[in-house]
């Protein structure tokens, strides 16, 4: 399941949030004789829209599908770096027609990107 973690901090790194979710996992996953969930990517995507305000969003992917969850129920309200998250279950969205897209209210014009550089907790 891909976990969509709205709104994080911009000073957050990507191995930030891979700790972060795994943690979380191994501080109430303790069940015998069953698979750990597993955290398999996680990345930050900085979105931008047409007025340059920017928001960093964390993506990770949980296996199994079952633990995403549980996951999302024990991440929610909790805080990196000192901001509080409410993740949700990621959604692909695809328009089909110029119809839906007027239907549709997701904000225009953005621009997203991975971010792949890494931020030292020193620089501004």
């Amino acid at each position: 399941m891909k976990i969509l973690i709205p709104r994080i901090p911009s000073q957050t790194t990507r191995m930030d949030l891979k700790h972060f979710v795994e943690d979380e996992i191994k501080s109430w996953f303790h069940l015998p004789f069953t698979d750990e969930p597993k955290l398999l990517a996680y990345e930050i995507l900085e979105i931008t829209d047409e007025d340059d305000v920017c928001d960093n969003h964390g993506l990770v992917t949980v296996m199994p599908d079952s633990a995403g969850e549980k996951v999302i129920d024990h991440l929610s309200g909790k805080r990196i770096h000192g901001k509080q998250i409410f993740p949700r279950e990621y959604f692909e969205r695809q328009t089909k027609n110029a119809m839906e897209q007027d239907e549709d209210r997701r904000r225009r014009n953005l621009t997203i990107t991975k971010v792949t550089t890494l931020k030292s907790r020193g620089d501004d």
